[in-house]
């Protein structure tokens, strides 16, 4: 059964205890996605039916007998394409980070879901470490040894006498059972219970049989650099890293013991839109943040001082001077935005004292559409960027790389980047 986001809902055949399970998870995907609003409307129950709608999350949902998949609103027109469950990965692998190899992106022969494709981006990165190696490192072993090697065990002081020739000792070893490859192994467990293809739930039996010794088990602290100290296994650790947060993924035990895939579109929209005008703006030599920005001080009824802030989700400078804010709306954009969408833009300008802003949408096809809104009255910001940018354009890698050029050719047109002190940092 397919629905599509914010579209129009529709009755299933669901059993009532699958639809209980449904309403319980749809509390723990609400706090775990960081939604308003329940993201699954449920109505008009009867005993074997129920009516469903989807808000604000897109994904794949299994449980029990009821299989769903629902689309996001951009994706929606492309469904008779081959291929489209590709553009639905390479969308929510570029919002998380993960590298778009050749095995992720631009597989429109095939229409694998997406477990499958994450499995395969996994493995390709996992076959890299068979040349350069697993990560290593030192980890406290306890053995024992007619010779002290490293230092004795405390707990062992009261068995020294009587001497029985056998030392309880500590020492540190060479091991690969750290917790980079435990979170590989872990990995490897999620995905083999994901994926429906018997070759590659063979595979990564394979592989996990490979590394014989290490635990599959989440690491209890964050792991700092381990895609910069490993890099052919980035790909690897960044999806072993986005099974782990469950921001995105929430695993439903239902009768068939099947996942569930579930994710904030609003979130991950940011997350591309980010992503797109940091690797653009590159290129220009510009640097790309998110910082926290105060929009307003005083104090509140207690006489405390009180800050306001924001997070613009997208602000460019050079150079540590502010050009311009950017902020993503995943919302499909009639013909003008909404007064509420300018007014955001418009309000971090006035702090930052920005003369342009704009305002970032999704829009359909593969090009990136730009147009200006001159706000009435005098002061800053002088300007409103509207830019729609084509999603359809992740249906290849090519097709994102376009976006990016796209992207880096309007910013290189806008007054921001072109007045006289930004003209030498100009490099397309």
């Amino acid at each position: 059964m397919r629905l599509i986001e914010n579209g129009n809902a529709v009755e299933v055949a669901i059993s009532q205890n699958s639809l209980r399970e449904l309403e319980q998870l749809n509390l723990v995907w609400k706090q775990r996605l960081g939604l308003r609003n329940l993201p699954i409307i449920i109505s008009n129950r009867r005993a074997s039916t129920a009516t469903l709608q989807a808000r604000n999350v897109a994904g794949f949902v299994r449980i029990g007998e009821l299989q769903l998949e629902i689309l996001p609103k951009f994706i929606s027109g492309l469904t008779e394409m081959t291929g489209w469950q590709t553009v639905l990965w390479n969308f929510l692998a570029y919002g998380n980070g993960l590298t778009l190899s050749e095995t992720s992106a631009g597989q429109a022969s095939q229409d694998l879901e997406i477990p499958e494709l994450m499995a395969e981006l996994f493995l390709t990165s996992l076959e890299k470490a068979s040349v350069m190696g697993y990560p290593i490192g030192y980890r406290n072993d306890k053995f024992v040894s007619g010779f002290l090697k490293g230092r004795l065990d405390p707990r062992s002081y009261g068995k020294l006498i009587p001497v029985t020739g056998r030392l309880s000792n500590i020492a540190s070893r060479l091991s690969p059972n750290i917790a980079e490859t435990q979170l590989l192994v872990w990995a490897s467990n999620k995905l083999s219970g994901l994926v429906s293809e018997p070759r590659l739930k063979q595979a990564l039996v394979r592989w996990r049989a490979s590394v014989p010794g290490v635990d599959s088990v989440l690491p209890t602290h964050e792991i700092v650099d381990s895609e910069r100290r490993y890099p052919h296994l980035k790909d690897a650790l960044s999806i072993a890293r986005f099974l782990a947060a469950e921001s995105g993924i929430v695993y439903g035990q239902g009768q068939m013991e099947l996942p569930g895939f579930l994710w904030n579109s609003d979130t991950l929209f940011e997350n591309v839109c980010f992503r797109l005008f940091q690797d653009s703006a590159r290129s220009l030599r510009v640097d790309s943040e998110k910082p926290r920005i105060i929009l307003a001080t005083g104090r509140n009824r207690a006489g405390s001082n009180i800050k306001a802030h924001t997070i613009p989700d997208i602000m460019l400078k050079r150079k540590g001077k502010w050009l311009l804010s950017l902020d993503a709306k995943y919302k499909t954009l009639a013909s003008t935005p909404s007064t509420s969408d300018i007014y955001q833009a418009l309000s971090v300008g006035r702090v930052t004292s920005l003369k342009e802003v704009g305002i970032v949408y999704p829009a359909e096809g593969r090009t990136v559409q730009a147009r200006v809104l001159h706000p009435v009255g005098g002061g800053m910001p002088e300007i409103v960027h509207v830019v729609e940018i084509g999603l359809e354009a992740f249906e290849a890698k090519s097709g994102i790389n376009q976006l990016q050029k796209s992207i880096a050719e309007w910013l290189s047109s806008t007054a921001a980047l072109t007045a006289p002190e930004m003209i030498d940092s100009i490099s397309i």
